[in-house]
């Protein structure tokens, strides 16, 4: 890698900004704020944060600074670092940190927010988190866990989130997209000759078993109400429809005691 201290104009910044990459959505509040502090003098030059240059010279990292530069129509000396391996855009945290989402826009991937949710619940559960817990909510999976489990099968998860927002739609959004794929996912691991049927019958097809009616009615219902199911309750509630359609048993009713009832596990 290859470290300078460079002036940059505001042409400049639009020519390092023109061969970006892709980023995170720009905050037109830090961007007036670094602006303003361009403007005014209060802009400190040597903090050793760096304007990030891939080793096939495409920008990763310092749009905010950039756009500041042209915002305040004002040259400052930044210090550029070359020859970057992309992969580090995972970690960089600069500025304004970067969710998950972030992290795979940055690498070009498409419908980067549904995928980032799926990709999240998915390694959530394979760590043994249960659905729907408080602790499931607030644990966190690094950006480098996502884009590494994304990289790994970038076809399998386009797909699969292609097929959800079909779904998604059909079943006229009354359950959330990545709610849809998370569950696709982990059924079609375990029976994945059924769950094609299972979601089809859910929208509204040929109905073979009565739970997934009443489930659909619940999750109709839980879409108009002002008091919203706890997401621990409905995610009980589609396991234990998924189960009773793989044991071909029918209930009559689905209910969950968040206090007394074990979270039912996928069959």
């Amino acid at each position: 890698m290859q470290i300078t201290k460079q002036l940059i104009t505001p042409e400049e910044a639009k020519k390092l900004l023109n061969v970006s990459v892709g980023n995170r959505n720009i905050s037109e509040r830090k961007v007036s704020q670094y602006a303003n502090d361009i403007r005014t003098g209060r802009w400190i030059e040597d903090t050793y944060e760096f304007i990030k240059i891939s080793k096939e010279g495409f920008l990763l990292d310092g749009h905010h600074r950039l756009n500041a530069i042209i915002l305040a129509k004002t040259a400052i000396n930044l210090n550029v670092v070359r020859g970057v391996d992309a992969t580090i855009m995972g970690v960089i945290d600069t500025g304004k940190s970067r969710n998950p989402s972030d992290a795979l826009k940055i690498y070009g991937v498409t419908n980067s927010n549904n995928i980032a949710a799926t990709i999240s619940l998915v390694i959530k559960n394979e760590l043994g988190y249960s659905v729907g817990t408080q602790i499931c909510g607030l644990s966190t999976i690094s950006n480098v866990d996502i884009i590494k489990r994304y990289e790994e099968s970038p076809e399998y998860w386009q797909n699969l989130n292609s097929k959800c927002i079909s779904i998604y739609l059909k079943i006229n959004k009354i359950l959330t997209a990545s709610t849809i794929s998370k569950y696709y996912h982990l059924f079609s691991q375990k029976h994945p000759s059924k769950v094609d049927a299972f979601f089809a019958e859910l929208i509204g097809g040929v109905e073979t078993n009565a739970t997934i009616t009443i489930l659909r009615s619940t999750l109709i219902r839980n879409k108009i109400s002002q008091k919203k199911l706890s997401t621990l309750v409905l995610n009980a509630f589609i396991i234990k429809t998924w189960n009773a359609y793989i044991t071909k048993t029918e209930l009559k009713l689905l209910k969950f005691d968040t206090l007394n009832s074990e979270i039912p596990t996928i069959k």
